[in-house]
């Protein structure tokens, strides 16, 4: 069974790409490729993908979710296991992040500002969100995001032109939107590990 599919955006080359996962624990790569297809019941012709690398890191554990940038590929199983690839050639493994005190069920980034954000939902009342810098990449926690009540389905960024804006919905029955924008750097450490680790301001 496939639980999830994705587009690959931005493409260069003009081949479109998709992402696939299932609970077999693989994900597949697949890529357009130049040939069609006629169809007696179309007046156009058909696209054709192939696939071109079938990738098997999270072994026996279900891919329930994934979430693409253009030379970013990141998954999240059953296992807990959220792992980071990029794509050169075919995608490559970079960083394996243990969630373990819930399964991801969504996951969601967006890159602004040479710097990487991604969160994480599931089954958990709360949004976990990671920075990472664009030219090294190494995801840390930035913020735990608390406000819904059930477990969260649904995450989606975009962005104004000082501030990003993550939008999750849960099984609350409620949508949230949270304002992350730019924070002067303090010297002195954070107190509160839930609401926010700097460089980064968190309201709801």
């Amino acid at each position: 069974m496939v639980n999830a599919v994705r587009w690959v955006p931005g493409r260069a080359d003009g081949h479109e790409m998709i992402i696939s996962a299932g609970v077999d624990g693989s994900v597949h790569v697949w890529k357009e490729l130049d040939e069609k297809v006629c169809s007696l019941e179309r007046e156009s012709a058909l696209t054709q993908f192939t696939c071109v690398q079938v990738i098997k890191d999270h072994a026996a554990s279900s891919v329930n979710c994934i979430a693409v940038l253009p030379q970013l590929l990141v998954t999240g199983s059953s296992s807990g296991l959220i792992r980071i690839y990029r794509l050169a050639d075919e995608y490559a493994l970079i960083q394996t992040l243990r969630i373990s005190s819930f399964y991801p069920l969504v996951l969601a980034l967006h890159e602004r500002d040479e710097a990487l954000f991604l969160a994480i939902g599931g089954s958990s009342y709360h949004v976990h969100l990671y920075v990472s810098p664009c030219d090294l990449i190494n995801f840390s926690p930035a913020a735990i995001l608390k406000g819904h009540e059930d477990w969260v389905r649904g995450l989606s960024f975009t962005h104004s032109v000082s501030d990003i804006i993550l939008a999750s919905a849960s099984q609350d029955r409620y949508v949230r939107l949270w304002k992350i924008t730019p924070s002067v750097t303090s010297r002195s450490p954070p107190t509160d590990t839930d609401a926010l680790f700097v460089p980064l301001q968190v309201l709801c």
